[in-house]
């Protein structure tokens, strides 16, 4: 099965915008509607969740990064 990255690829560019000039504002917003910064993520990238992978990891891989553990 092949997952769809579209729209995680789309949400990227603001993901690494934020990141690099150390803007909270997506963490604020999360805050701010009484939500993690991952239920963020996914209201905006609703992606199906293809086994189990959330948007927050959707854009970890597509950012190319690697974890482990839970």
């Amino acid at each position: 099965m092949s997952l769809d990255f579209s729209q995680a690829e789309s949400l990227k560019q603001t993901v690494v915008r934020h990141s690099r000039s150390n803007d909270l504002t997506l963490y604020a917003e999360a805050q701010e509607r009484g939500m993690t910064l991952s239920e963020l993520l996914e209201d905006l990238d609703p992606s199906p969740k293809n086994n189990g992978i959330d948007a927050f990891e959707r854009q970890m891989l597509v950012l190319g990064l690697t974890g482990s553990g839970r």
